[in-house]
């Protein structure tokens, strides 16, 4: 049967994308309705020209969410390896706000039996380096360590428990 992915990536456009991209999101937001007749990639990519190097071979679109300059990628498939998400982030990436390490977080795509787990950023060294200040409770000994995605087991990681238990002590 296959994996079942799902995965939401947000971001907000800079003034100045060019036109033809936020035409595209636009478009895409009005016509991608479940149940509906799906716009091709190939015919959209020609439609609004955009740089299609490497993109031939995607045949769907992630849905897309657009208000203002925010934008939703949202996924919910078995086919991800041939999604047209990850092209979609590349083709923004030039165009997304990146004011600091809260813009940074993109979102994250992950399968159903946890084989796959990533987290997507704007900027991936931003997020090495955010990596490093967390490696005192993220580090490689943990069993549910990732190097890919920021942790989000605080809940039940014993490190990060003993960690606030000390913290409170002191108060």
């Amino acid at each position: 049967m296959g994996n079942y992915y799902e995965g939401i990536i947000s971001f907000r456009l800079k003034k100045d994308t060019p036109r033809n991209i936020v035409d595209m999101l636009n478009f895409l937001d009005a016509n991608l309705v479940v149940g509906c007749d799906r716009p091709t990639f190939e015919a959209v990519i020609n439609e609004f020209n955009i740089n299609h190097e490497g993109a031939e071979k995607y045949d769907t679109f992630p849905n897309v969410n657009k208000c203002g300059d925010y934008v939703r990628l949202s996924i919910c498939t078995k086919h991800f390896k041939t999604n047209s998400i990850l092209w979609m982030i590349d083709m923004c990436r030039p165009y997304m706000v990146n004011d600091g390490p809260e813009d940074n977080y993109l979102g994250n795509i992950s399968d159903e039996d946890g084989y796959y787990d990533k987290s997507f950023y704007i900027n991936d060294e931003m997020f090495k380096n955010e990596m490093k200040k967390r490696y005192f409770i993220c580090n490689p000994s943990c069993d549910k360590f990732n190097k890919d995605v920021a942790c989000n087991f605080y809940d039940i990681c014993i490190r990060a428990y003993n960690i606030g238990k000390a913290d409170n002590e002191k108060l």
